[in-house]
């Protein structure tokens, strides 16, 4: 079955190597200070909602606290971050919280007044500080806590809270987020079992979300689905991250083919077997772009099971031949960019934006031009009907390659 998802697209970053360059850094002192609850947890659900005026559609992660650093002591934490999926309405925002179910690690967060439909009232809401900077998630590959910032080990974060504080935390309940599952019979299984090797992989050179297929081979895979993880690209290829199960196209002792992921970047990837437990690294691969994609669990028509799936968003602008009556602002089948007035008169800004402009062009496959005309303001139902207002261009390159990044805003016609 066919999802159409409704997104209208707000450019404010398009070359970009992470959610970092559209983030100004704070000191986990000055984090501390501007939390209100600081919790060490995991995350067991998430739902999005729209917020009581139907401008915005949120997420709530649902945290349940194993220590708790300051504030409250609750079993619970609702931590909710701009961006979701409401039916067939998404809102896809970077740089904001974008933390998957089961991820662990310590929430940094003050409370919020945010007005939800649909949400318990009576559970109080949270945002984390500096967005996805107030998540040190666990890395459980490198047994690392780490943003987009910050790579440390968790014991280090954890003394340098206590030491901020002048307080010992509490502990709601005992878990151990980085326990590796001991091997039985290890000497006995390691004469059996064949340790994972790779061989080669295909191509060394690809593009991420557009279901480009990664293929490796050699041995010792498993014969069981395992893990195949990627760089990733919004925190700088500090940490790795899990391709969805719906992205393995194949899994044998000797071959994997995977889709490579939307948020993947330049560098090695790992294999885990899941049966024994051991990883297998490869040389490094360079993804050249990557497209923003949705990501999105359906439980109305069961799609995939009902299992997590990433979703190609196609823009109307990309489109060979377009619509016959497309929405938005065209001219002569070109998705327009129209200057803002004030945005005009910065130099460098235009510069920048520019100095870019035909490299996206080739590279996203969307026909955009810029406009000889500009605008006093961002008018409503030019962005209901998903015209682009450019914000800020910042051009960066990571590892020599481009990372392309948006933001998506969905915004209600009146």
């Amino acid at each position: 079955m066919k999802i159409n998802f409704s997104v209208l697209l707000l450019l404010i970053c398009s070359l970009s190597f992470s959610q970092h360059e559209l983030l100004k850094e704070l000191t986990l002192e000055d984090q501390v200070q501007g939390s209100e609850v600081i919790v060490e947890g995991q995350v067991i659900e998430k739902k999005s909602y729209w917020d009581k005026g139907r401008k915005n559609i949120y997420t709530v992660h649902t945290i349940a606290v194993s220590t708790s650093y300051k504030g409250d002591a609750n079993p619970y934490l609702y931590v909710v971050s701009l961006g979701g999926v409401v039916g067939v309405k998404a809102l896809i925002v970077k740089p904001s919280l974008n933390v998957s179910t089961n991820s662990a690690g310590i929430f940094l967060t003050k409370s919020t007044s945010i007005s939800l439909v649909g949400f318990d009232p009576t559970k109080k809401l949270y945002q984390t500080i500096g967005a996805s900077q107030g998540f040190y998630k666990y890395d459980r590959i490198n047994t690392l806590a780490t943003n987009p910032f910050q790579s440390l080990k968790p014991t280090t974060l954890d003394n340098r809270l206590k030491s901020i504080l002048k307080t010992t935390p509490k502990q709601l309940r005992a878990v151990e987020y980085f326990t590796i599952e001991s091997k039985k019979e290890t000497q006995i299984q390691s004469a059996i079992k064949e340790l994972p090797v790779i061989h080669t992989v295909e191509p060394m050179e690809i593009v991420a979300g557009n279901r480009s297929t990664l293929t490796i081979t050699g041995v010792g895979f498993g014969d069981t689905l395992g893990l195949v993880l990627f760089k990733n690209a919004d925190d700088g290829g500090h940490t790795y991250f899990e391709a969805l199960q719906t992205q393995i196209v194949r899994w044998t002792n000797t071959e994997i083919i995977v889709e490579v992921p939307t948020n993947a970047g330049t560098g090695s990837v790992l294999v885990l077997n899941r049966e024994s437990g051991d990883l297998a690294e490869t040389p490094s691969i360079t993804i050249t772009y990557a497209y923003i994609n949705l990501l999105h669990s359906d439980t109305e028509y069961q799609v995939q099971n009902g299992a997590l799936v990433e979703y190609i968003i196609h823009h109307i602008g990309g489109f060979d031949p377009l619509p016959e009556k497309s929405a938005g602002n065209f001219s002569e089948g070109n998705y327009v960019f129209t200057y803002n007035e004030e945005f005009i008169e910065n130099a460098p800004a235009v510069s920048s934006f520019e100095s870019g402009f035909d490299q996206i062009v080739c590279n996203s496959g969307i026909r955009f031009e810029i406009d000889d005309q500009t605008t006093t303001q961002i008018r409503k139902k030019q962005i209901a009907s998903m015209s682009l207002a450019l914000v800020r261009f910042q051009q960066v390159f990571w590892a020599k390659h481009p990372y392309i990044l948006f933001r998506f805003i969905l915004i209600q016609p009146s």
